[in-house]
């Protein structure tokens, strides 16, 4: 499953995916991504925050100001 997100928003929330790729191409306030597996997350900037919870054999590209990582199980 591949997602592409382009919107003119201050805030995300993605959670709960298995195997996917999520392309989050725009700049955005905060972003907040949870309970995801085995999936790959492509994000622009994030002026403020990125949150990742609960994430597992994820991987992450991206730019943020602050980047804050909870329960990661083989994620890049």
């Amino acid at each position: 499953i591949f997602f592409i997100i382009i919107a003119e928003k201050n805030e995300f929330r993605i959670d709960s995916l298995h195997d996917s790729t999520i392309w989050l191409n725009v700049c955005v306030r905060a972003v907040c991504v949870a309970n995801l597996t085995q999936c790959r997350v492509l994000i622009g900037a994030v002026t403020g925050s990125f949150y990742a919870i609960n994430c597992k054999d994820c991987v992450f590209v991206g730019a943020a100001a602050q980047v804050c990582v909870f329960v990661f199980d083989g994620c890049i």
